[in-house]
């Protein structure tokens, strides 16, 4: 992008992702404001890890002898599922004429910016 004499035409201006009110440039991959029809951050499916760390751990409270290994294995084993539940990223979803794109990944907060940026470029595109 050539934009760098005029920084205050940037909607959004942060780790790699720049929004102006003709192009969002996401990570090297520019998307023409005016080809986007709606943006959307999409939810991770957290429930097949969640229910069996939630297995897991009954089974370790079926095992009930905390000095056995079996218990700190199974135990151990339910508190990764639920880590790896819990730290899937997010996506943002551009939707263009030819499909729906996933842009960028990362962390719920950071994408709704992005999100919010770009509604903004479409609103003030027009």
């Amino acid at each position: 992008m050539n934009d760098a004499a005029a920084p205050d035409r940037y909607l959004f201006n942060l780790a790699g992702v720049v929004i102006t009110r003709e192009i969002a440039n996401i990570k090297g991959t520019s998307y023409p404001i005016n080809g986007i029809g709606s943006v959307r951050v999409a939810t991770p499916n957290r429930v097949t890890a969640f229910l069996i760390g939630v297995g897991l751990c009954i089974i370790s409270i079926v095992t009930k002898n905390t000095e056995s290994s079996g218990f700190w294995i199974w135990f151990v084993a339910g508190a990764v599922a639920f880590w790896v539940a819990y730290s899937k990223p997010y996506t943002l979803i551009i939707h263009t004429s030819s499909s729906d794109r996933p842009a960028l990944t990362g962390k719920k907060d950071f994408l709704l910016s992005v999100k919010d940026a770009i509604e903004n470029a479409v609103t003030l595109r027009g």
